[in-house]
């Protein structure tokens, strides 16, 4: 194992680390961009081919003239962006916005050709990023050992689509032509470096293994299982509905049912709270029939609804024996019951009882 791998292990973050794949990931994408700059002509001469009028063939010529005086300056102005991306991120900057003009904004000719500009950008980001989830993941979650952060955002992340995409729209501000010859450059670098981002992606992470970063992470089976363990923690943190330790007294001391209301309606007696006055606090002794759904019931809950769970609890068809009751009929039958209480006692059920 490498004196690199080595520290990260011990240290959890390397700095050495971080520059050594920075270099090999500005190589990579260098590489890219100048098989994208190699193909724009030959692109371009065959939209030109395809053109319906001398005008927009013309417009094709124009543009294959421009990019080829300007190839270097955008080559060197994509290196100069991604460098700068992958210093925000060790520097734990943000990249500025940009700056607009003060004063009342105009909807102009240019207005429409700066949306449609960063339009173009967005889209390509937006199709990226779900299109290599885990790729992605698997960058972030080495990142953060590298770096030893607790979160790599998207926005501060070299390897984002977004950042590419972002350091590719700084490099075409050299270019001082109408918008409709940039955005034939932007798909023809959608076209040669986004959708070859997978290669690139797995490079990066081969990389980062041989460096000893994580080498037995599992991308796919990682992002699902923090997915879960967030959503879990988001559950809890959001419901006020009991607990399982809560739910076990409940039921021991049969206010089931207001722990239930505890959870459905905001303000409800608590779990622990006594029976309200009228209404049984335990459940009946066994052989004496079906649990009282009712039992432990807050006051202010409609009778007529408890009266109507007291009716589905003594129907004929749940007393039988259970060897001899249908599931059809039984579940027909309640549901016909409850069919016809709510008929009955439309403008009498409140929301809590409905819930029920």
């Amino acid at each position: 194992m490498s004196n690199e791998a080595s520290n990260v292990i011990a240290f959890g973050g390397n700095t050495m680390v971080y520059e050594s794949i920075k270099r090999f990931a500005l190589r990579e994408l260098h590489d890219l961009i100048r098989v994208l700059m190699e193909n724009v002509d030959d692109a371009l001469f065959d939209l030109s081919e395809k053109a319906g009028s001398d005008q927009v063939r013309t417009r094709y010529f124009d543009a294959m003239r421009l990019v080829r005086l300007k190839r270097k300056a955008i080559e060197e102005g994509f290196d100069v962006a991604m460098q700068q991306s992958f210093d925000n991120l060790m520097l734990e900057r943000s990249p500025l916005p940009q700056k607009q003009d003060d004063g009342e904004l105009e909807l102009s000719l240019v207005d429409h050709e700066e949306l449609e500009d960063k339009l173009a950008i967005d889209n390509m980001v937006s199709r990226a990023r779900p299109q290599f989830e885990d790729e992605l993941f698997a960058i972030r979650e080495r990142l953060r050992t590298v770096l030893h952060r607790k979160q790599v955002p998207a926005d501060l992340n070299p390897f984002d689509p977004l950042a590419i995409c972002d350091s590719f729209h700084q490099a075409c501000q050299v270019l001082d032509t109408e918008i409709e010859v940039k955005l034939i450059l932007y798909k023809l670098f959608d076209r040669f470096v986004m959708r070859s981002l997978d290669g690139f992606y797995d490079r990066i992470n081969g990389y980062f293994v041989d460096k000893g970063v994580l080498p037995e992470l599992h991308a796919a089976r990682e992002r699902l299982n923090q997915g879960a363990r967030k959503a879990q923690q988001q559950t809890r943190g959001a419901s006020a509905g009991p607990g399982l330790d809560e739910l076990a007294a409940a039921t021991a001391d049969g206010n089931i049912l207001g722990l239930l209301q505890q959870a459905l309606m905001p303000g409800a007696a608590p779990a622990g709270a006594a029976p309200a006055a009228g209404m049984p606090g335990t459940a009946p002794a066994a052989g004496a029939g079906a649990t009282n759904l009712a039992g432990g019931a807050s006051a202010g809950m409609q009778p007529a609804f408890f009266t109507a769970l007291q009716g589905l609890q003594t129907a004929t068809v749940i007393d039988a024996p259970v060897e001899q009751v249908d599931p059809g009929e039984m579940k027909a039958h309640m549901q016909q019951q409850m069919v016809a209480f709510r008929e009955q006692n439309r403008h009498q059920v409140s929301a809590a009882d409905d819930q029920i």
